[in-house]
């Protein structure tokens, strides 16, 4: 071995030999040498007057004593691979003044991202890029892509905790002698001294037995999860007080918050697939007590975490069990995962390690550089196999969770309703850390065919004999198209339809289902994406009297199946491209020809019912955050009397244009689909790239029109962060914001109302699923 110093003159010593964890990425890039999977980057946000030269002075000092970035990775003719510094590649360092574009923020995030898509060259280098982008008169974002086999996500915060501290340093006039690097040779010299001792042994030993009966791997996708080359990120920022509790809740059992995360987590994955067992993917960052600790560098493993998930026990038992077994791992944790894979296939146990990773972030993600203050943003972390759920406590208190998945496994939409119900299952969990996870407070209460027994055994009143005192909302829709049939009922992308278009397909889907003999009070099961058809499809099956069940067609086949199963096996509307889902099932397909084909004009056509008050509207499954998803209720007179009250609360009218953001299989889209289309408004869809950044979430909504918005409360916090950020300013047609399903930070609301002023009223709102949607509802006043 030669451990020469890269740092020499000798050309002949300028090389060393690839570690373990750099040979695993090279051979998964040279199955797509075009990929840019393993790019990944870094972005530091920094607000004040930074001085850029002062910058690129900084950082290339810093990047010339991190040796791992200017290697060059070449195979000899034995197959070795070698990291080579002969001829080390010169990088960039880009300057860009975007201060004179119309959006500023959005074009540097357009570069960022065409910047990202660059595939690396391993042989020739560069790995990495540096810029420094101007997006205001003092706000800079300073941008590191580095390529995976250079370093992990620790080695990273090395290098740009070492730009930040040098920069600071020199600022003030001081002249430090660099960042304080180990030699690279170190890291390669221990891993070959490990790879020859006794403990590598043992560790493989260790290893074969712990998983040799271990489970297959569980996924919340569908598909085989692979290496794909496009990740999707979904971010949640919850408010302090959640991260408190998880804290206080951990120190109750004993253990720590990434203990007690780690159990929430595994539970969550055990409830959406009721596995009994679920195998996590761990990062390690297999550091402490070694010579890497001081060098940017990729060594981070990946090991498997088995976690037994007894429903009999509670939270604070199964965070027990968590935190033995990552004592009982911990000692191994330097054993390579590919190289247990290699293991477990020679002995004829070919199968994923893990399923989705679990990645407890404890970097401080503030810089300083000089008197200015720098976030750092990750732009990506690599390339994930399934899905990979990051945790991390922020400096302000918040807690911050990412989903990053697959995106040949998961949709975007798919993605946030999976990191929506996580939230939703974290705070459950955290209320009850002490009842056994199968409780009924944990699992569920009844079933939905239990509940239509039930109601069977109280039939409905008969037609006219009812109490609600709000005039149904199918006759309301029936006046607007009355009134107004050629004013644009629904609306997404360059698709309309106008309330006469949209009530005349919702009653030919209306007679299809009444003659497929769908019978008054039951529940019947929509399967549609977002769009125009699935608002076809509510109307039709309220029109043939009965109740709409939403189902996700990017749920997991277990739920999917759960939620049919338990709701008695109803007839499911869909279409030809999700049919599949179903098959097996009695479906009603639309959105073909014979959907188009209509019986108005006959003299025989099917009759429509006549349906009572107290008839099924709805059924809504929760998120099974406490418990598996269970099937709720709700009547035509409770869906009236909330319609009522909502439309009047908000003030909406026929010249409002509502956005439709919430899933059809959330409840908040009730209050904007029938808010819309019961007032004459025009309800506009939303579309999945209106979710991929701030700055187009606020244009879109801009360049529709759109007056009223309901959010999540979450995702609101996230479009005050980056209106306070400089990203963007809410569209001048907005006149109310709605958001709803946890409190709104108090300091977040006073600096959304000193930004957008007094015309714009937002209310807080608050309702379980059981109590029809919304039960209050609080216009949050300016009190600075």
């Amino acid at each position: 071995m030669n451990s020469a110093d890269p740092n020499t003159t000798d050309a002949s010593a300028l090389k060393l030999p690839a570690t373990a964890a750099q040979q695993g990425i090279w051979f998964g890039q040279e199955m797509d040498p075009t990929s840019p999977m393993y790019n990944t980057g870094e972005c530091v946000v920094v607000c004040g007057a930074l001085d850029v030269d002062l910058l690129e002075v900084a950082v290339r000092r810093v990047l010339a004593d991190a040796e791992a970035l200017h290697a060059r990775f070449v195979r000899d003719e034995d197959g070795v691979l070698w990291q080579d510094w002969a001829r080390r590649p010169r990088w960039p360092f880009h300057v860009l003044d975007l201060t004179a574009e119309p959006d500023p923020v959005a074009a540097a995030e357009a570069w960022i991202a065409a910047d990202m898509a660059r595939p690396t060259d391993l042989a020739a280098g560069p790995l990495v890029t540096e810029a420094v982008l101007r997006t205001g008169a003092e706000e800079y974002r300073w941008y590191q892509r580095i390529h995976h086999i250079a370093v992990d996500g620790f080695g990273a915060a090395m290098v740009l905790r070492g730009v930040a501290e040098l920069y600071t340093a020199l600022a003030n006039g001081e002249e430090p002698s660099g960042p304080g690097f180990g030699r690279l040779s170190t890291v390669v010299d221990e891993e070959a001294a490990y790879l020859a001792s006794d403990r590598f042994g043992r560790d493989r030993d260790f290893w074969t037995t712990h998983m040799a009966d271990s489970p297959e791997p569980v996924s919340l996708a569908e598909g085989v999860p692979s290496v794909s080359g496009d990740v999707l990120r979904r971010t949640l920022l919850l408010p302090a007080e959640e991260a408190a509790r998880l804290q206080r809740v951990a120190a109750g059992a004993r253990a720590s918050w990434s203990d007690l995360a780690l159990a929430i987590s595994a539970a969550y994955v055990a409830r959406v697939t009721r596995a009994k067992e679920v195998v996590l993917g761990l990062p390690v960052m297999g550091r402490m007590g070694s010579a890497a600790l001081r060098v940017p560098c990729m060594v981070m493993n990946i090991v498997p975490l088995r976690v037994p998930v007894d429903t009999g026990r509670s939270l604070l038992d199964l965070t027990g069990e968590v935190a033995a077994q990552v004592r009982r791992t911990r000692p191994h944790h330097r054993y390579r995962h590919e190289q247990l894979r290699r293991d477990l296939r020679m002995v004829g146990t070919e199968r994923r390690l893990f399923g989705p990773v679990v990645n407890i972030m404890p970097f401080d993600y503030r810089l300083r550089f000089g008197e200015h203050q720098g976030t750092m943003h990750n732009v990506s972390a690599g390339p994930v196999e399934d899905l990979s759920l990051g945790i991390r406590l922020m400096a302000d208190g918040g807690l911050r969770v990412e989903l990053d998945a697959n995106a040949a496994l998961y949709r975007p939409d798919v993605l946030t309703t999976h990191l929506n119900s996580f939230a939703t299952f974290l705070r459950a969990a955290l209320d009850a850390p002490e009842e056994p996870l199968g409780h009924a407070r944990m699992t569920r209460t009844v079933t939905l065919a239990e509940l239509r027994r039930a109601r069977a055994e109280a039939p409905c009143p008969p037609v006219g004999d009812t109490t609600a005192a709000a005039p149904d909302v199918l006759a309301l829709v029936r006046e607007r198209v009355r009134l107004t049939p050629d004013v644009i009922a629904v609306e997404q992308g360059e698709r309309r339809l106008s309330y006469a278009e949209l009530f005349s397909a919702a009653e030919r889907c209306a007679r299809r289902l009444v003659a497929a003999r769908v019978r008054v009070d039951t529940p019947v099961a929509v399967l549609l994406p977002r769009g125009p058809e699935i608002v076809v499809a509510i109307l039709g099956v309220l029109l043939a009297g009965a109740g709409y069940l939403p189902l996700d067609p990017g749920w997991p086949d277990s739920r999917l199946n759960g939620v049919l199963d338990d709701a008695g096996g109803p007839l499911v509307v869909t279409d030809a491209d999700h049919a599949h889902l179903v098959a097996g099932r009695p479906t009603l397909l639309v959105g073909g020809q014979e959907d188009s084909r209509s019986d108005m004009d006959s003299p025989h056509r099917t009759p429509l019912p006549e349906v009572p008050g107290e008839a099924l509207a709805y059924v809504i499954y929760t998120s099974g955050s406490t418990g598996v998803p269970k099937g709720v209720l709700v009547s035509r007179a409770a869906l009236a009397s909330f319609v009522a009250a909502a439309t009047e609360r908000y003030g909406i009218t026929a010249s409002d244009r509502v956005l439709q953001f919430a899933a059809p299989h959330f409840d908040a889209s009730i209050e904007e689909l029938f808010g819309a289309l019961t007032t004459g408004a025009t309800l506009v869809l939303r579309t999945e790239d209106m979710l991929e950044s701030v700055p187009r979430f606020l244009d879109a909504c801009a360049e529709k029109g759109v007056t009223l918005v309901d959010l999540p409360t979450a995702f609101w916090h996230e479009v005050a962060h980056g209106m306070d950020a400089g990203e963007g300013e809410l569209p001048a047609s907005v006149r109310v914001v709605i958001i709803g399903g946890e409190a709104a930070l108090h300091d977040r609301v006073e600096r959304w109302h000193r930004r957008v002023g007094p015309s714009v009223r937002l209310f807080n709102t608050y309702g379980p699923t059981e109590a029809t949607v919304v039960t209050t509802a609080a216009l949050l006043r300016h009190v600075g």
